[in-house]
């Protein structure tokens, strides 16, 4: 009876992990990798100005900026589709949130910490290019 199991248990084990791998791709992730990139620019007080697209090594058409506070049916607005974000950023006054889209689908976001600055608003309002990825920064002292 035991061998049943086992025969049974260990290919669905199997199909389930395949499939999960294959949906990975799907999911928008979170991108340490500029985000740390982000950090050590912002750690420099002198400059105010930032590159999205010179701190990506992946392709997005559209990147948005949202504040702290930032109400799900306000990303949807900006972002033309709903989106689904676990970061919780309508109840959080620590970060900045930067979604980069693509074929209207999130590819990556970052939490960007509030300790460093905050983003001007002119520049924010209506999304950003790679072609105009130039923002500025309102560093905090």
């Amino acid at each position: 009876m035991g061998d049943v199991y086992i025969n049974f248990l260990i290919p669905c084990l199997i199909i389930s992990s395949i499939l999960f791998a294959g949906c990975h791709h799907n999911l928008e992730i979170n991108d340490d990798l500029v985000e740390r990139r982000m950090n050590s620019v912002f750690l420099n007080k002198d400059q105010n100005e930032v590159d999205l697209n010179a701190l990506t090594d992946f392709s997005w058409e559209k990147a948005y900026i949202f504040p702290p506070y930032t109400t799900s049916e306000y990303m949807t607005e900006k972002l033309g589709f709903k989106w689904n974000n676990a970061t919780g950023i309508d109840y959080r006054d620590d970060i900045n949130l930067i979604v980069f889209v693509k074929d209207k689908k999130v590819v990556k976001y970052i939490e960007l910490p509030r300790k460093y600055g905050d983003f001007a608003s002119g520049d924010i309002e209506n999304g950003i290019t790679p072609e105009n990825s130039i923002v500025t920064v309102e560093i905090f002292d």
